[in-house]
């Protein structure tokens, strides 16, 4: 088709069909794909992360999962009897006689003494 001047050569309508297609397949892609499992009531919640406290809801149910042992892991069995430890012996109180001379209260000269204020 030759163009003049005064006339614009129309465009061949198949190939802007297609084209257009294409597009907007493309841009379908961009959002990524849809869940239509969840209700529409809650979708603009869900989408805005309500609920949702920077994932702390899902750490705590990882924490629990974990907890249990949904997977039927080991039981931890008896216990050990607890050996005994201690290998002191146990007996009387120290009990020391006086190891000095003279009495208490009594004078070197052998004389009892008044008890002094104090003592």
């Amino acid at each position: 088709m030759e163009t003049t001047p005064d006339r614009v050569p129309e465009p061949d309508r198949d190939r802007v069909d297609t084209e257009a297609d294409a597009a907007a397949a493309e841009a379908a892609k961009i959002g990524g794909r849809v869940d239509d499992d969840l209700d529409p009531a809650d979708r603009p919640v869900a989408e805005a992360g309500g609920g949702e406290a920077e994932g702390f809801e899902l750490a705590e149910a990882d924490l629990i999962e974990s907890a249990e042992h949904a997977d039927g892991g080991h039981d931890r069995g008896a216990p050990e009897p607890e050996p005994d430890r201690s290998g002191a012996v146990y007996g009387d109180p120290d009990n020391l006689d006086r190891t000095d001379e003279t009495a208490p209260l009594e004078r070197p000269e052998g004389g009892p003494t008044e008890d002094p204020a104090g003592r």
